[in-house]
């Protein structure tokens, strides 16, 4: 990892810590705009347009930092790599990033997260699935959706 990385780690860590846990893309962004901190000079922001556009872009950019941190934990004789942070939807108007170290404490939230990432999994194998299907192969992927839908029940 390069010393850049790392105090990008570092600063998302810091804005996360200043937030009570919560990592908004917008504070992401607010912080960047900064020339001295280390988010500034990560690509896609632009800093000389100021539209709604380029906000959202900015946004969306900010998001995507924030997704790319890894959380890593060793297990057994292999190595775990997932998301840091993870969306979260506290209520209607306080949603954004959460350590994963923050949700594995709060039960409703790793059965939020959990069921995320399990639509999205259901999603992609769904379509996979109609794949396999025009190429004559469906009866693998059945299985492994019918795995998850039941993982799905017993994580609600």
């Amino acid at each position: 990892m390069t010393a850049i990385m790392r105090a990008r780690r570092e600063r998302l860590r810091e804005l996360e810590r200043e937030g009570d846990g919560l990592l908004p893309a917008e504070r992401v962004v607010e912080d960047a705009r900064n020339p001295e901190s280390p988010l500034h000079g990560v690509e896609g922001f632009l800093w000389d347009d100021d539209a709604a556009a380029a906000q959202e872009h900015r946004l969306e950019i900010a998001r995507r930092l924030i997704r790319s941190v890894r959380y890593e934990e060793t297990i057994t004789e292999y190595v775990l790599a997932t998301p840091r942070y993870v969306h979260v939807t506290l209520s209607a108007e306080d949603k954004g990033y959460m350590d994963m170290d923050r949700v594995m404490t709060r039960k409703d939230l790793s059965k939020e997260v959990l069921n995320d990432e399990i639509k999205r999994a259901t999603a992609a194998l769904t379509r996979a699935r109609n794949v396999a299907d025009t190429l004559g192969c469906r009866d693998s992927l059945e299985m492994v959706i019918g795995r998850l839908l039941e993982i799905q029940r017993k994580a609600a």
